[in-house]
């Protein structure tokens, strides 16, 4: 039986936080940006985006653009708290729940969608109760942790779950969590896609690229093993099952 995993993603983790809890700031742009020399902005809130301001601009630049935008630091410990808080939560679908750091929540749902009247309406409940408390989220359901992450942030979000891994080939590479310099570096040599690796002979692309590249690769094919840490007990997460 294929495995079946759901990956949360809440892309705008930190502003959302922040809005929760001031929520006069929600139709302002808002942005958190890094303490580092380079001052670079590292989230937005939709308003900000709308503005035009992107991640990873100079936070000058940024309030050059936007003069009436609001800066809070990061506070990573607070973002993984929350996150660590949302992931037990969500033990009502399945008691192998995980967060998984810096933005997102993975679920082991094998087995439990029929619980909620199928798969498509397992994602739909999710995403509508994170949507419901103020979260910019997209939900993704595949047969392995790397292709559900990867289809999540770079998939069709009108089409939630992943029936085909082929779908995956036409993915940018970051899609494989990769690190941005390893996208870099093979960017340049004219790779750009999912499938520009796969098309390469597997003990090529360990020789060339090393091993790192090929265990991202396996991990989304689900030829590495990736499993997921559970969060809560089975027991109570049957009692939250029971009183859905």
């Amino acid at each position: 039986m294929d495995r079946r995993v759901v990956c949360i993603w809440l892309p705008r983790l930190p502003t959302d936080r922040l809005c929760r809890a001031n929520p006069g700031w929600r139709e302002a742009p808002l942005t958190v940006a890094g303490t580092d020399f380079s001052r670079r902005v590292t989230a937005i809130n939709r308003t900000a985006h709308v503005a035009g301001l992107r991640i990873g601009l100079r936070l000058a630049d940024a309030l050059a653009q936007e003069p009436t935008l609001r800066v809070v630091p990061p506070d990573d410990a607070a973002d993984q708290a929350l996150l660590r808080v949302l992931a037990e939560r969500y033990g009502m679908v399945s008691p192998w729940t995980a967060p998984d750091i810096p933005d997102g929540i993975w679920i082991d749902a094998g087995g439990c969608a029929h619980l909620f009247s199928g798969e498509a309406a397992m994602l739909a409940l999710l995403r509508d109760k994170l949507a419901a408390q103020g979260f910019a989220v997209r939900v993704a359901l595949a047969t392995t942790p790397g292709a559900a992450w990867a289809w999540a942030r770079f998939g069709n979000a009108d089409t939630p779950i992943l029936g085909d891994p082929g779908q995956l080939t036409p993915l940018p590479l970051a899609a494989l969590r990769l690190p941005p310099d390893t996208v870099a570096e093979l960017s340049a040599l004219g790779l750009r896609r999912v499938g520009d690796l796969l098309d390469l002979p597997r003990a090529q692309v360990s020789l060339r690229f090393g091993r790192q590249v090929l265990w991202r690769l396996d991990q989304v094919l689900g030829n590495e093993p990736e499993p997921i840490a559970r969060t809560e007990d089975v027991t109570r997460c049957l009692h939250r099952l029971l009183d859905q």
